[in-house]
């Protein structure tokens, strides 16, 4: 299953796209805020981050400057409000991957996300392992 780390301040659109991804197949966990994030990939290995870039205290231009040092090819997208060109060419010159601006439609958000894992080789590194049986 491809884990996935949603980081969002808004308590409940961090809930929706959690509750959505998690129908898709994904094991979504949301971050609040940054030392959530942080806090919780120091328990678990995600395959891909969706952060927002104006959080509290920590934003998700330096999240993603932190992460890139961490590992070089985490998918990253952003899903923000900020839509100016300044913005993205910021995010984007960190290194995130994608950016997708606020609102976005829950299906858009699906298509982003599986094309950039499907562009990684996530998908083909997942595998189901049934008693000896591997595919």
């Amino acid at each position: 299953m491809i884990k996935l780390l949603l980081i969002e301040d808004d308590i409940p659109l961090n809930e929706s796209i959690c509750f959505f991804l998690s129908g898709e197949g994904f094991e979504a966990d949301g971050a609040y805020c940054a030392d959530d994030a942080f806090r919780m990939f120091e328990q678990k290995k995600y395959d891909i981050v969706v952060s927002d870039v104006m959080l509290p205290s920590v934003d998700g231009f330096e999240i993603a400057r932190l992460l890139r040092n961490y590992d070089q090819t985490l998918p990253i997208i952003f899903l923000t409000a900020l839509d100016d060109i300044r913005s993205k060419e910021k995010g984007y010159s960190i290194g995130i991957d994608d950016y997708l601006t606020k609102p976005v439609a829950m299906n858009e958000l699906l298509w982003h996300i599986k094309a950039l894992l499907r562009r990684a080789g996530i998908y083909r590194r997942q595998k189901l392992e049934i008693g000896g049986f591997s595919m």
